[in-house]
């Protein structure tokens, strides 16, 4: 599996259809890869978002956890604020794509630069 280790800012977030770029919704993505063997990986991720709430102001969503990907695809996410997620991720150069599809009343997509 790829070494995803940095950090990353977002360049869109897209739920129930709608994507939305920045300066309408920011973020840091920090991913610290502890562990890797053949076809897995995993370590520690934080990450510092704000997306509009839907009734004119905004959710700050700061949380710490871990993560497991697959060489797959297979991403899967633990957080103390945000319980657990999974879905898949993409790579390609310095742009992580992390696709959460469960649970589903939190299916999002994000798109993140490595720094």
């Amino acid at each position: 599996a790829p070494d995803l280790s940095g950090t990353y800012t977002m360049s869109s977030f897209t739920q129930a259809g709608i994507t939305l770029n920045p300066p309408a919704v920011t973020g840091t993505f920090t991913i610290t890869q502890t562990a890797s063997s053949g076809s897995t990986a995993s370590g520690d991720v934080s990450l510092d978002i704000t997306v509009p709430d839907g009734a004119g102001g905004v959710n700050n969503i700061v949380d710490t956890g871990t993560y497991s990907i697959d060489s797959d695809g297979s991403w899967m996410q633990t957080g103390q604020a945000t319980g657990g997620a999974s879905g898949t991720f993409a790579l390609v150069g310095n742009t992580l794509t992390v696709d959460t599809t469960t649970p589903e009343i939190a299916a999002n997509i994000t798109v993140w630069q490595r720094q």
